[in-house]
């Protein structure tokens, strides 16, 4: 990929200095919007799209190209001359569209493999808090076991989509910390699911023991946040463990 980018460079400012030679004075005014623009305008659109306008624009310039020689007369140096331009010209396209091309395809691959990473971490960065991967395959061996035992447990989720914008990026690392610090170490879980959701699984307790976490966490949480931006997170309990329990979904706190 990185050897098709540098060619495809080298031949984009090959042909752009080779437009500049046999154009300037004449057409020096757009030279620049010729070499420029299109890079920009490939990158916004799909690669099947730009790939079907390269195929268009190459047939109608040939066919324009070819009717101005046969309307103006030219003699066989200006077509000779012209076949040249015309040449450099598509070289210089594309270029551009397979640099383009390339560029958004190298993007789209780390983002793939950003993602992948992501998911394969046990831990979110800057956090003690589990990735969603991870979280979940611990809470599925957790579960059975607690079923096995005829255990109780709860999963609560914390949801703070309604959080203005500018405090987004950072509110999933405060909260996951202040349910860290309010849980039961290596036996209660914390983990991610969404940017915009926060969940911890508390394991063998009852309803009073997920009262007395619930408060420590929201002591925590108001060393970090006002009281109106923790009235906009939605918390969200099930109730988990025993087969024969049915499952309390939609407990706000």
């Amino acid at each position: 990929m990185t050897a098709r980018i540098t060619l495809s460079f080298f031949f984009w400012l090959t042909s752009f200095l080779a437009l500049i030679h046999f154009l300037h004075p004449t057409l020096h005014k757009y030279i620049f919007i010729v070499s420029v623009i299109p890079v920009f305008f490939f990158l916004l659109l799909r690669n099947q799209v730009t790939f079907l306008i390269m195929i268009a624009f190459t047939i109608l310039s040939s066919l324009t190209f070819l009717g101005i020689a046969f309307w103006w007369g030219w003699s066989s140096g200006n077509q000779l001359t012209w076949i040249g331009v015309h040449a450099l010209l598509m070289l210089h396209f594309w270029s551009v569209y397979i640099l383009a091309s390339s560029i958004r395809s190298l993007t789209e691959a780390n983002k793939s493999l950003k993602r992948r990473i992501t998911e394969l971490e046990e831990y979110v960065s800057g956090t003690k808090a589990l990735s969603r991967r991870e979280f979940e395959k611990q809470s599925e061996i957790i579960i059975n076991t607690m079923k096995r035992r005829q255990e109780k447990g709860y999963m609560v989720s914390v949801e703070f989509g309604e959080l203005p914008e500018r405090v987004k990026p950072t509110s999933f690392a405060k909260i996951a910390t202040a349910i860290y610090d309010s849980i039961r170490k290596h036996y209660d879980l914390v983990g991610k699911y969404d940017n915009e959701t926060a969940m911890y699984l508390l394991q063998n307790t009852n309803e009073e023991g997920l009262q007395l976490v619930n408060d420590r966490i929201i002591r925590k949480l108001k060393e970090s946040f006002t009281d109106e931006a923790i009235s906009l997170m939605n918390w969200v309990t099930e109730e988990i463990g025993k087969p024969d329990d049915q499952a309390k979904k939609g407990i706000h706190l």
